[in-house]
């Protein structure tokens, strides 16, 4: 202890001597007294001698003499000729390079300029931190909140260093051994980026501006974070009471969000198991400027989704018809869909030119129970389901099954009345009467003569002609075509009918119920007619079918209301629509809200005027301007069904009961604009007044 540590350096005749405190212990201290004596260079001496008392002479050209005396005395001194020599290493093997500084080399140059990377800047905003406030300061920093005002802190630019090392090391290495993994089960892929990256880089480095210019390694890099993000999920604190999709979140409570979920979503990413680097591609969401077709300017990764989702799929394709007219483009997550709102290239696509559209377009692979529904069944497939179906909903069987349907009139009329006076929804009183009949079907041994059993009955033809040992066989060699339903199709177009028939049968309703109460005048016509051709009689096929004002109204209600807001088919073959070249892969979209609500066809399209479907009206619009079932082969086949139970149900209530408003029904009604089909947000809220 309190040992000096001296070191004097001169050189030409200049002393340079310092002086620092402590024990300090020179690197060549042993055990022993060695001595070590080096002769150089014109009789230059290096002598060394190592603990207590050692020394150490070195002697250069010239005379200069470098002493060193440390601990306890020590004196070392030797020659810089050596340093010279090692520093002139690189300009004797031909290297260029900057001049060194003895002992030190470039070490000077390096303090000065200073590496610009995140751990400097966060360095200079600490010193920047300390010159404008000293440090006895930092606590009241933290209580008072004044750090806003200043630099990083010593503490923060060490916490934050530590966290950049700690996640973005194992984050990132995560990363490029499943970007390394997707490359190598993709070798196509890897291929193009191998191309990419030697026409950019060239000869030349990766810097900042070269790498933004290899799009399709990014492509890659993103469908590998979208696949196998690091972070799964994030979270958050709820800081005050607030509602959150409709729910009370009370404060402290915890938000968190699914990455993995959201990334592994097929609404947003078909196929989401699959690499699949073009979903990112810019160029994709270019496709129709390209193509000189206006649409909506689309957002990365979601097309124009995120607009969907805002506005509604009826908000959406009014805003694009009012701004790019009939025929637009957008884009279904990364898919190009062309829009057609014009009821004369509706009728070419959908009836002239159905081969080149036959299919429905889903961004979702239909599940194999779904396979043998009408709906989303495909080519020779379809033909077959959709054969076999129309003889099921032809005149005769409509007729056949009307008994079945003045049944459920019937327990509706009943729920009605026991009902009435607690206020139900007329839909969930249908919703009950509905399931009943279907447990009943279950349970009973009676067939019923209806649809359901029509196609029951097709299956029974299928299992006389061929046994269950054969159903794969079936399914395996298209011999489908010769044979009835299987139990699987019977099943899977059964729940079709009831799940889609239902809802938006019952969504008719409700905006026809609305309808009425809103125009009493109407009403009155409807219930004047259903007086005048029911009499007494239930509604069954062949009166219903008199009901023409009440048609009318139906039909007006469809326009206005219609569950569906668009149709769509899938692009089977590179062709040309509206002048327009649209390849294979791409999708048809027909916009039923946006022609049900042109002026040019519809004038004051938000007003219900049932006249609009009088025969002299009709005859001057384009018949597709109305396609509330859509149009041409694929057409909603339960078309017929639906108008026939809509209008008993209608007739039924109009019997005995109006519909009147009360102080809950919205004028206008506001539109659900997160549903899939037209819905009123809030329900609709009518009374039933007795007649």
């Amino acid at each position: 202890m309190g040992h000096t540590h001296q070191t004097s350096v001169t050189i030409g005749g200049t002393s340079h001597t310092s002086e620092t405190d402590g024990c300090a212990a020179h690197p060549s201290e042993t055990n022993s007294r060695a001595t070590h004596t080096i002769e150089t260079n014109g009789g230059a001496t290096h002598t060394s001698e190592t603990n207590v008392g050692a020394t150490h002479t070195s002697e250069t050209n010239g005379g200069s003499t470098h002493t060193g005396e440390t601990n306890g005395g020590a004196t070392h001194t030797h020659t810089h000729q050596y340093s010279k020599w090692k520093h002139s290493y690189w300009r004797r093997v031909g290297v260029p390079g900057p001049e060194p500084v003895l002992f030190l080399g470039n070490l000077g140059t390096i303090k000065k300029k200073k590496r610009i990377d995140l751990m400097q800047i966060m360095l200079n905003s600490h010193k920047e931190a300390v010159d404008k406030d000293d440090t006895s300061n930092m606590v009241d920093y933290k209580e008072t909140g004044a750090w806003k005002n200043r630099g990083l802190s010593i503490d923060e630019v060490t916490a934050n260093a530590f966290q950049f090392l700690l996640a973005g090391y194992d984050t990132t290495a995560n990363t490029l051994s499943f970007l390394a993994y997707n490359l190598a089960m993709n070798p196509e892929c890897q291929e193009k980026c191998i191309e990419e990256v030697d026409r950019v880089l060239g000869q030349g480095k990766p810097d900042y501006d070269n790498m933004l210019k290899m799009q399709y390694l990014d492509n890659c890099t993103n469908e590998t974070l979208r696949m196998y993000g690091p972070a799964s999920r994030t979270h958050r604190v709820v800081e005050e009471d607030c509602e959150l999709a409709g729910y009370i979140i009370p404060k402290g409570a915890a938000v968190e969000i699914a990455f993995y979920s959201i990334h592994h979503d097929p609404e947003f990413w078909p196929d989401p198991y699959k690499f699949n680097p073009d979903r990112y591609d810019k160029w994709k969401h270019s496709f129709w400027r390209r193509r000189g077709l206006e649409g909506p300017e689309p957002t990365p990764f979601l097309g124009n989704l995120g607009m969907i989702r805002e506005k509604g799929i009826w908000g959406f394709h009014t805003d694009c018809r009012n701004r790019f007219g009939k025929v637009y483009g957008s884009y279904m997550g990364h898919v190009p869909e062309i829009n057609v709102a014009d009821p004369v290239l509706v009728k070419e696509l959908l009836v002239k030119r159905f081969g080149s559209f036959p299919n429905r377009y889903s961004r979702v692979e239909p599940i194999d129970e779904q396979k043998g529904m009408v709906f989303f069944a495909k080519d020779d497939h379809w033909k077959y389901i959709r054969n076999t179906l129309t003889a099921t909903f032809s005149s005769g069987k409509m007729r056949v099954t009307s008994p079945a349907i003045s049944d459920c009139c019937d327990k509706l009329m009943d729920n009605i009345k026991e009902q009435s006076n607690d206020g139900k929804d007329i839909v969930e009183i249908k919703r009950k009467v509905v399931y009943s009949i279907m447990e009943d079907r279950k349970t009973g041994t009676t067939q019923r003569k209806d649809f359901m059993q029509i196609m029951m009955n097709s299956h029974n033809e299928a299992v006389d002609k061929e046994d269950k040992a054969n159903m794969v066989d079936i399914k395996g060699n298209s011999s489908w075509k010769n044979r009835g339903f299987t139990i699987d199709e019977v099943t899977a177009n059964a729940f079709l009918f009831f799940l889609a028939g239902y809802d938006t049968t019952a969504n008719t309703l409700s905006f026809m119920a609305y309808n009425l109460a809103m125009y009493p005048e109407c009403q009155e016509k409807c219930i004047a007619e259903v007086d005048r051709v029911l009499g007494q009689d239930k509604p069954n096929y062949d009166n219903v079918l008199k009901l023409q004002y009440l048609d009318n109204c139906m039909n007006e209600t469809l326009r206005m209301y219609g569950p569906a807001s668009a149709t769509n088919r899938e692009v089977l073959e590179d062709c040309e629509i509206a002048g327009y070249k649209v390849p294979k892969g791409c999708a048809l979209n027909i916009p039923i809200f946006v022609i049900h609500h042109d002026p040019e066809y519809w004038p004051e399209p938000y007003k219900f005027d049932p006249d609009r479907f009088l025969p002299e009206e009709k005859e001057k619009r384009h018949p597709y301007a109305f396609l509330p079932f859509g149009h041409g082969p694929r057409n909603c086949i339960g078309m017929r069904l639906a108008y026939l139970e809509a209008k008993a149900a209608i007739a039924s209530i109009l019997r005995k009961y109006r519909f009147v408003r009360c102080s809950e029904t919205e004028d206008p009604v506001v539109l659900d604009v997160k549903s899939n089909i037209l819905r009123a947000k809030n329900g609709i809220k009518v009374k039933l007044e007795s007649r």
